[in-house]
């Protein structure tokens, strides 16, 4: 589903309390799940910024980066970058493992199981004139 923004409220004329801090909620505010909040307290579950676009996942309230799927090699938030073998790899990561070239493709070789290789280089190689054969 798409996150869904917060929904600014004029203030009310009973008095409310945040449900993240608390305190009276004064002047405008963010409705969410049924609950008022100051701007400053509707925060990422699991980094505790504010949140101004809300994805759900597994129950949580996250924040764009906190909600991106995590690279298979470095464990870091990854929006971009690729998907080679169900595997999801974040663009630093994403990378030949011999010549280092960045990827848009991915290769696999045969004979170093578990990297991933430009097309060049996941081509057999001569072990004496390091040629493509």
């Amino acid at each position: 589903p798409a996150p869904s923004p917060p929904t600014p409220i004029p203030p009310p004329i009973a008095a409310m309390k945040c449900k993240g801090c608390r305190q009276p909620v004064t002047g405008s505010y963010l409705s969410y799940e049924g609950g008022e909040y100051h701007a400053a307290c509707l925060v990422c579950d699991s980094c505790s910024i504010p949140i101004e676009r809300i994805h759900r996942k597994a129950g949580k309230k996250l924040c764009r980066v906190c909600s991106a799927d995590k690279c298979s090699q470095c464990d870091r938030p990854t929006v971009t970058g690729g998907i080679f073998q169900g595997q999801v790899w974040c663009k630093s990561c994403f990378v030949c493992g011999s010549c280092k070239t960045s990827l848009d493709k991915a290769y696999a070789s045969k004979d170093r199981p578990g990297k991933i290789f430009c097309k060049a280089c996941s081509l057999p190689h001569c072990c004496k004139c390091k040629k493509a054969v």
